[in-house]
């Protein structure tokens, strides 16, 4: 009994290593800028918020950081929760045939794409890291618990993204929509310009995590912080998991 519990976990892990090769070695096969897209979105983003502010649109400090650095980093944490959150309904639609036709564990191609947006996530952060270096910036030592907020945004992605897959599975309005409300909350979150968490924005926990995480650079910002959106990230696993479990077969009968 012990051996089959433990068999689909392991069974599920392996497959999502085999699973992630494969998606490494496609990632970039059809694109002309290849590895650039994975630092575009930030780089794009720092260079357009910095000039808008070089223009005086934008009125606002930074402590201990320059801007570039401020917005690169905002949305590379921002891109960790992304693309963890679009990757449990990415990963099975773009396999649909073989979800359909073949009987194995679903978490392997889910935490092939997790292993995919963490192995983007550490390209950006040396990326990060040498953009710091280059204007100056005096990082602390608690810049090595970046990965730990890493960590924190990726499980809150995956608990959101389980939750929507099932229904995203079925209907391609969950997928389209899930891109405007993500393209929407970009503004809400401390990426171009600095939210403190207070009021309505206590409510929001990646917020919380990309100030901690971008704030680490110079050891502005407490451990503490993670606590409540880590829990807040196990306990939505705890349910979004056991529900697509269920949601499952039901789904599949659906999709023929």
């Amino acid at each position: 009994m012990i051996a089959r519990a433990t068999s689909g976990p392991a069974r599920a892990l392996a497959l999502s290593f085999a699973f992630f090769r494969a998606a490494l070695l496609a990632q970039h096969r059809r694109t002309l800028l290849g590895y650039l897209w994975l630092f575009l979105p930030a780089t794009v983003a720092a260079i357009a918020a910095s000039y808008v502010r070089s223009r005086g649109l934008l009125s606002f400090a930074t402590p201990g950081l320059p801007y570039p650095v401020f917005v690169f980093g905002g949305t590379v944490l921002w891109q960790v929760f992304l693309e963890t959150l679009n990757a449990p309904l990415s990963q099975l639609s773009a396999n649909r045939a073989l979800v359909t036709r073949l009987n194995f564990p679903h978490e392997g191609l889910i935490l092939a794409g997790v292993w995919l947006a963490l192995l983007n996530a550490a390209i950006r952060l040396i990326a990060l890291l040498g953009l710091c270096a280059a204007l100056g910036v005096a990082l602390s030592q608690s810049a090595l618990l970046i990965p730990l907020g890493i960590a924190c945004l990726a499980l809150l992605g995956l608990a959101l993204g389980l939750l929507l897959a099932p229904l995203g599975m079925l209907y391609d309005d969950v997928g389209r929509g899930l891109t405007i409300v993500t393209g929407v909350l970009f503004f809400l979150m401390p990426i171009a310009y600095p939210l403190t968490g207070d009021g309505w924005q206590a409510f929001n926990p990646v917020l919380a995590v990309i100030n901690a995480a971008r704030g680490w650079l110079t050891g502005a910002a407490p451990v503490s912080a993670l606590l409540a959106p880590t829990a807040l990230g196990l306990g939505l696993l705890c349910l979004s998991w056991p529900l697509y479990r269920i949601a499952q077969p039901h789904v599949l009968e659906r999709l023929g």
